[in-house]
């Protein structure tokens, strides 16, 4: 491919409902060729942990509320209510096993499936995002993290992506991908381990994951898209007069103030952009008239 492939991050504060839904466009339209990781929407993973010590009937009564909470959202996004192809592609979403004759529905969720349940967060937002960018005249394709390629490995402080043994696939995954479709949309938050169990990141994770395709595809730039306008001393919503905008940061700067308690980028996600040596730009997600953000780059 002749065009850089670019890689963004919608953060889960970020997607709140419809109206979040269409800056998507705007960002898909700035370059030829993209990759979207996104996060749950707003209060989802917070809903399937509260779902979770439920027998398997209440579990599935939410996952198909969630659903069609989803499609409302892509409707009003919309204007008009979505083809069956739309809704067709929320509903197969939701399956972490698309390749099995039997429904996820259908087996026992038992605690050792949580993060499989909670990763129908992740894939009904990728698949909200995708039926909304394809019903906006967008070539857009949905593909999992658990079928893109990315692996999750077993460390001292618990799940972590696996570049090394996670790059030829992501690379050869994307690429197939975006020789056919401008725009691929995955998932954050989780991954499959080596045996193809699904394994999650932690909370609020899915930053590590967007760095860990960009970093394993072998891009040198990610722009993390967040509800405030980049990295502040202080948090700009509590403490406004006393907000101050980063412009740029060294990845051991951005990494103190992550680690200080700002939860505006995952610390994790910075420590491995700095040992990718991979630049990362945070923006806000309504990004019109906002200011570039803040840059985090190890050229500082």
């Amino acid at each position: 491919m002749t065009d850089p492939v670019r890689f963004y991050k919608i953060g889960g504060s970020c997607l709140t409902g419809s109206e979040a839904l269409r800056n998507l466009d705007g960002i898909a339209r700035m370059n030829s060729k993209s990759v979207f990781v996104v996060s749950a929407f707003e209060k989802v993973t917070d809903s399937l942990l509260q779902c979770c010590n439920q027998d398997r009937k209440g579990i599935i009564a939410l996952v198909n509320d969630l659903v069609s909470l989803h499609a409302r959202w892509l409707a009003g996004a919309l204007g008009h209510y979505p083809m069956d192809v739309s809704l067709q592609l929320l509903s197969v979403s939701v399956n972490p096993h698309p390749g099995r004759s039997e429904g996820w529905n259908e087996s026992l969720l038992i605690a050792e499936d949580l993060p499989e349940i909670l990763s129908i967060g992740e894939r009904l937002s990728a698949a909200t995002c995708t039926a909304y960018l394809k019903e906006m005249g967008h070539n857009a394709m949905l593909v999992p993290s658990d079928l893109l390629g990315l692996i999750a490995s077993l460390n001292e402080s618990g799940y972590l992506p696996d570049i090394e043994a996670s790059s030829p696939a992501i690379r050869r995954n994307i690429d197939n991908v975006l020789a056919d479709f401008d725009v691929l949309v995955t998932t954050g938050f989780f991954a499959p381990d080596s045996h193809g169990k699904i394994r999650t990141f932690g909370r609020n994770s899915s930053d590590l994951s967007a760095v860990a395709f960009a970093g394993a595809y072998g891009s040198s730039h990610i722009t993390l898209f967040k509800d405030v306008n980049g990295i502040y001393n202080v948090d700009p919503k509590t403490l406004t007069e006393r907000a101050f905008l980063y412009e740029v940061l060294s990845h051991d700067a951005a990494i103190s103030i992550a680690s200080g308690g700002s939860r505006i980028v995952h610390p994790a996600a910075i420590e491995l952009a700095k040992k990718l040596s991979l630049d990362v730009r945070v923006r806000n997600f309504v990004h019109g008239n906002s200011p570039e953000g803040t840059l985090i780059t190890s050229n500082y």
